[in-house]
């Protein structure tokens, strides 16, 4: 009778099983543009910022208190910060698996780990920015202290349609209450809360709340996040 090593009745398939991630929203330009273009060794980034000011009125011909207008020059400035990651290397492990064919095919171990480190920096990067780092003074676009909070007592779990609809008629209204203000472009919503806007229809059920902010806000982008 025939004996054979259990390796030789194993099948090796060429395909690589990895993880699977969620979109990373506030690391992967959707919501926030990105741009590679910092100098190396740069500590702090400066925009100049103009703030204008006046106003216009009625006048007669002869007036002399015609309302001004200025402009006046100043400067925003940012730290900048670095998040890193890194992997061993190792000779000796890199000839044991080569000896022992325990790689998988095509599989260049350096650039998957190049890859997992770029991966953790992303997810990293994504939850700095949606929920900031306390100990550094660094505010992230979820937690800003200098954003006013809408303490509004509407409870979106118990609402009808209308009013759940009404809720962020109002507060998409109240953003462009001047002329400086546009409408907003992206509405961000938890698991539940967007799951409710979907799920809530009228009382004819052929339209959701959201899809009825669509059509009343075109460039609204309606997006579930999960930080």
């Amino acid at each position: 009778m025939a004996a054979f090593l259990y390796e030789d009745l194993t099948q090796r398939m060429e395909k690589v099983l990895e993880p699977r991630y969620r979109t990373m929203y506030f690391e992967n330009g959707d919501l926030i543009p990105t741009m590679v273009d910092l100098a190396p060794g740069m500590k702090e980034i400066a925009y100049e910022k103009i703030n204008e000011f006046g106003d216009a009125d009625l006048v007669s011909d002869a007036a002399t208190n015609i309302p001004v207008v200025d402009i006046s020059l100043d400067e925003d400035r940012y730290p900048i910060y670095m998040v890193a990651s890194g992997f061993p290397l190792s000779l000796q492990e890199e000839r044991a698996y080569n000896a022992q064919h325990y790689h998988a095919f095509n599989l260049d171990r350096f650039q998957r780990r190049m890859a997992v480190a770029r991966k953790a920096i992303a997810q990293r990067t994504n939850k700095f920015t949606a929920l900031g780092v306390p100990n550094l003074n660094f505010p992230g676009f979820l937690v800003n202290g200098l954003v006013a909070t809408d303490n509004s007592a509407f409870n979106i779990y118990t609402s009808t349609y209308q009013q759940c609809l009404d809720f962020f008629v109002d507060v998409i209204e109240s953003l462009t209450d001047n002329f400086v203000t546009d409408y907003p472009t992206d509405l961000l919503l938890p698991k539940d809360p967007h799951h409710l806007i979907v799920s809530l229809e009228n009382s004819l059920g052929t339209i959701s709340v959201k899809e009825r902010l669509e059509q009343l806000y075109p460039d609204l982008m309606i997006t579930k996040i999960k930080e």
